[in-house]
């Protein structure tokens, strides 16, 4: 079924599901998201809250709901990715009834850094690289060019987001220091000629805001950027490790059957990309992660039909 606009179609789900409803039906509350690629993350969220029993309606990108944003009430709520909007306090989070991310997208929970070692060893990857500190440390080597770009997209200025990346590392080169020193000759180059001062500014603002946890800078950075950067990290370590593997096999004149212990080694490769895409579970078991806080904010309003 298709619908004119987003109205027209919450319309419709809120005769279907709601008129007449009673304890058996299962749903209560009409949540508007920006696409169906973040259910998954609300409805984790969601599934947090008693008595709450959420329809999801994608809305085909945020500016879809922020045109009706004057429309959602206690039936129907909209979530969507706070981008810079929650940094740069802007108006429309101020509606009781739009829940947000505090840091900048769903990746960025999923790249939460105190999990990432945990990750490494849940997909039986062998490295020496110490994920927390290097997540931890790409967010600090990229505070400055954070800044700036908060800074280009409050003054409505083409946004620098490609520092962002950094991907295709060499594959022997997967080092905390080579990394960290490929993103701080990036950023000096990006900010070689700024005003600090603008920086300074910006960087006042934020730190005053209590909802944002000042360790961890890459948690408020383009999160799209930043998940693909990290996952293919992982993907490289995970093919150096497979490689280590079948050479073992290779070398070992005691296996009569190499080719099965090979495929083998194959078959029991992750799919790291899903696997990462739903760490935001381990940011949740984190008491000082504003995932609580956006929790807190759904429960602070009287939801649902009742």
């Amino acid at each position: 079924m298709f619908f004119d606009n987003l109205i027209d179609e919450v319309e419709y789900y809120k005769t279907l599901y709601f008129v007449g409803f009673d304890s058996q039906q299962n749903y209560n509350l009409i949540v508007c998201i920006e696409n169906y690629d973040d259910e998954r993350f609300w409805s984790f969220i969601f599934s947090k809250v008693k008595n709450l029993k959420p329809y999801f309606v994608s809305s085909d990108g945020k500016n879809n709901i922020l045109l009706v944003e004057n429309y959602f009430d206690k039936e129907c709520v909209a979530c969507v990715d706070s981008d810079y909007d929650y940094i740069l306090k802007k108006p429309y989070l101020n509606n009781p009834y739009i829940f947000h991310t505090y840091v900048y997208a769903v990746e960025n929970y999923c790249i939460c850094a105190e999990s990432m070692n945990d990750l490494k060893s849940a997909c039986n990857i062998i490295s020496d690289l110490d994920f927390k500190s290097l997540v931890s440390k790409i967010g600090l080597t990229l505070k400055d060019a954070l800044l700036y770009d908060i800074y280009l997209k409050d003054t409505q200025r083409e946004c620098q987001r490609d520092i962002f990346k950094f991907k295709n590392i060499p594959d022997d080169c997967l080092s905390e220091n080579f990394i960290l020193n490929k993103i701080e000759i990036e950023v000096f180059k990006m900010l070689e000629n700024i005003d600090r001062d603008v920086l300074v500014s910006y960087q006042n603002t934020i730190t005053e805001n209590v909802h944002i946890n000042k360790n961890y800078w890459h948690l408020y950075m383009d999160g799209h950027n930043i998940f693909d950067s990290i996952l293919d990290i992982l993907k490289k370590l995970q093919y150096k490790t497979s490689n280590i593997r079948r050479e073992k096999v290779r070398a070992n004149p005691l296996l009569e059957d190499s080719s099965s212990k090979l495929k083998e080694i194959i078959n029991k490769e992750f799919d790291i990309e899903s696997i990462l895409r739903v760490n935001y579970k381990e940011a949740y078991q984190i008491e000082t992660s504003s995932i609580h806080q956006i929790i807190l904010d759904i429960e602070n309003q009287s939801l649902g039909v009742s």
